[in-house]
C-alpha cells in the first residue's frame, strides 16, 4: 500500500500522547510517594496532639459519616500505600491508557485501511459487515465505517491480551513485539488486583504463560520496580506497532503484505 503521510502523522500524534499519559502517572508516584511518607519526628508530633482522629467518609445515606484511625493506624495506612497500594491502583490505570491506545489505533488503521478489515485470527469475532442498504441510506458514510471499527474494537479488547495483540500485528502485518509475553503477564496482574486480591489463580497462571511469578494461591505484589518494569513493557509494544506504521507507510513505505 502507498504511502500514506496523514495516517503516520495521526499515528505519531496518537503515539506521543500515550506515552504523555504513562510518563505523566509515573512522575506523579516519583514525586507523590516521598511526600506521603511518615516520619517518626512526624509520628510522635501527632501522638503529642491527639491518640487518633475522625476522617469525614461517604456513606450509604446522604449525610457524611466518620471513622476513627489511631495514630498507629493511620502510619499502617500510609506504609501500605507508598510500598504497594499506589502502584497497584496506578498500573489499573495504565493498562487502561495502553488498551484505549491500541483500540485507538486498530480504529485509525482501519479508517485508512478498510478492505484490512477481514483479517483474522482464531477465537476472534469478525468485523461486522455492511449491508448495501445501510450503505445507501447512510449520510456519512466514514462516520458509519468508524461506528463499524470502533464496535469491532470493542470486541476485541474483550479478549485476551495475547489474542488481541497477535491481531493487531497481523493487522498492520508486523511481526510480533519481543515484550507481548511480558505485558500479557502484566495485565494478568492487572486482573488479580481487580478480582482476586493479587492472589494467583488459574487464570492468571493461563493468561502470564511462562512468565507467571508463582504458582496457584502465591501471593503477588506491585512495587515501585514492577511498576517501572509494566511501563518498559507498555512502552515497547506501543512503539514496535508505531515504528511499523511509521516505516511501512512513510514516504519509502511501500505495499502492504
Amino acid at each position: 500500500m502507498a504511502a500514506n503521510a496523514q495516517l503516520v502523522a495521526d499515528t505519531k500524534k496518537m503515539y506521543s500522547y500515550f506515552l504523555r499519559q504513562l510518563n505523566d502517572t509515573l512522575i506523579f508516584l516519583r514525586q507523590a510517594q516521598p511526600q506521603l511518607v511518615l516520619t517518626p519526628k512526624e509520628l510522635k508530633e501527632r501522638e503529642k496532639k491527639f491518640a487518633s482522629i475522625l476522617y469525614y467518609v461517604p456513606s450509604v445515606n446522604e449525610e457524611e459519616s466518620t471513622v476513627k484511625r489511631t495514630n498507629a493506624q493511620l502510619k499502617q495506612i500510609y506504609q501500605r500505600f507508598t510500598s504497594n497500594g499506589l502502584y497497584e491502583a496506578f498500573l489499573i490505570t495504565a493498562v487502561a491508557h495502553f488498551e484505549a491506545y491500541l483500540a485507538d489505533l486498530m480504529v485509525l488503521f482501519l479508517m485508512h485501511n478498510p478492505k484490512r478489515s477481514n483479517e483474522s485470527v482464531k477465537d476472534l469475532p469478525p468485523c461486522k459487515t455492511i449491508s448495501v442498504f445501510e450503505l445507501v441510506d447512510s449520510k456519512d458514510k466514514d462516520a458509519l465505517l468508524r461506528s463499524v471499527f470502533v464496535d469491532h474494537a470493542n470486541s476485541v479488547f474483550r479478549l485476551s491480551p495475547k489474542l488481541y495483540l497477535e491481531y493487531m500485528v497481523k493487522l498492520i502485518s508486523a511481526e510480533a513485539c519481543k515484550s507481548t509475553a511480558s505485558f500479557c503477564e502484566v495485565a494478568a496482574t492487572r486482573d488479580l488486583i481487580v478480582h482476586n486480591r493479587l492472589k494467583i489463580n488459574e487464570t492468571y497462571m493461563k493468561k502470564a504463560g511462562k512468565n507467571s511469578r508463582g504458582k496457584i494461591g502465591d501471593d503477588v505484589s506491585v512495587d515501585a520496580l514492577y511498576y517501572d518494569d509494566a511501563m518498559k513493557h507498555m512502552k515497547r509494544v506501543a512503539n514496535h506497532l508505531r515504528t511499523h506504521i511509521v516505516e511501512k507507510f512513510g514516504e519509502t513505505g511501500g505495499e502492504l503484505t
